[in-house]
């Protein structure tokens, strides 16, 4: 989950200011003055500063943080899974969130590079029992400005594929005339899931597995089905209830397109450096991701949230009961930030905090 308001005071904490010399080349066999965390003979003062923080504050989940193409810090914390004693560790998979909006709006513009769709076209072209659809463009779902609602009204799980079917023939009430006012909506990102589905020919989870996972060697991440996978390598999900205690989760079922794939760090880390080149889109698609297209305050692309104070810097976070993700780009400097948390609230609450985003800007001016 996302709340607009709270990314802008994330985007202003993260400050990624230091310039760095090194460059990022896979085939580079130079070697660095800076070495992965979990392999470096030497850890610099500013990591364990930061690895003493996470630990003294109880972190759960996992954290990369990596400056032009060299991991600094790549570690897990607390346990992916309490009552098995299964620690996390940069290879534990967890649900992240509304960070799968910023995948949902590269398949959108990889069909547009396709020439299945353009962004401009209203959604009745591709979806004509959409009754609201002739309103609204394509682009204006992926920069939140089509006016329809947050969520859904009634939130049914047992078909969702039907529940969206009869959603889109019915009226949405629309929060705002479509194209004026940016409204942050998980409705127009379900919506988006479908059309993919739709223009690509092939389910969520197989055209994402095929366009996207598999060409970046993404093996720990997949589409979440409608059931608890419980993979080995999977984190369950925690809150902190009323007495103090961390209890486990249900499992919240997410949409394919606002939600609903799960990942690691280090497969989240092989797509940041991917969106640098053409492996996944060309370089006027990869503008068009983190452009302005928000025209009253200028603070949000396809898939991402921009910070308005600091250029080239994009940043996304996504919330669902027991898991929180955030990532930030600096892509003039080529810094990254990478969090995923099991214990979401607490995830959410940590990272909010300026003494973690102090250290963080510390450690990239080392």
């Amino acid at each position: 989950m996302f709340n607009r308001l709270l990314l802008i005071c994330c985007c202003l904490l993260l400050l990624l200011t230091a310039p760095q010399s090194s460059s990022f080349n896979k085939g580079d066999s130079e070697t660095t003055s800076r070495k992965p965390f979990a392999a470096a003979n030497t850890v610099s003062p500013a990591a364990i500063s930061i690895d003493t923080y996470l630990q003294e504050n109880q972190f759960q989940g996992t954290i990369l943080i990596a400056d032009r193409g060299t991991i600094l810090l790549n570690k897990g914390y607390g346990m992916a899974r309490t009552n098995e004693n299964i620690p996390n560790h940069p290879q534990t998979i967890f649900r992240i969130a509304s960070l799968t909006k910023a995948f949902t709006a590269l398949a959108i513009m990889q069909l547009q590079e396709a020439g299945k769709l353009h962004v401009q076209d209203p959604l009745s072209r591709y979806l004509p029992d959409m009754k609201a659809g002739d309103q609204m463009t394509i682009h204006q779902l992926l920069a939140h400005l089509s006016g329809l609602p947050r969520e859904f009204e009634e939130e049914v799980w047992d078909d969702p594929a039907k529940r969206l079917q009869e959603k889109l023939q019915t009226d949405f009430t629309l929060q705002s005339e479509p194209g004026k006012t940016y409204s942050y909506s998980n409705v127009g990102y379900v919506i988006l899931g479908h059309l993919i589905e739709k223009v690509s020919g092939q389910a969520y989870e197989d055209y994402m597995k095929e366009h996207i996972f598999e060409p970046l060697k993404m093996k720990h991440t997949f589409v979440e089905s409608y059931i608890d996978l419980e993979l080995d390598e999977q984190a369950e999900g925690y809150e902190t209830n009323l007495f103090g205690f961390r209890r486990p989760v249900d499992f919240f079922r997410s949409d394919p397109g606002p939600g609903g794939i799960s990942s690691t760090v280090e497969d989240l880390y092989l797509w940041d450096r991917a969106l640098y080149s053409n492996q996944l889109a060309s370089m006027e698609t990869r503008n068009a991701l983190f452009a302005d297209h928000d025209p009253s305050m200028g603070a949000y692309g396809y898939g991402w949230g921009i910070d308005i104070t600091n250029s080239g810097v994009y940043s996304h976070q996504g919330y669902i009961p027991g898991f929180y993700s955030f990532i930030s780009r600096d892509t003039e400097k080529q810094q990254t930030v990478i969090v995923l948390s099991n214990h979401g609230e607490e995830g959410y609450n940590l990272f909010e905090q300026r003494e973690v985003h102090q250290l963080i800007e510390k450690l990239f001016n080392e």
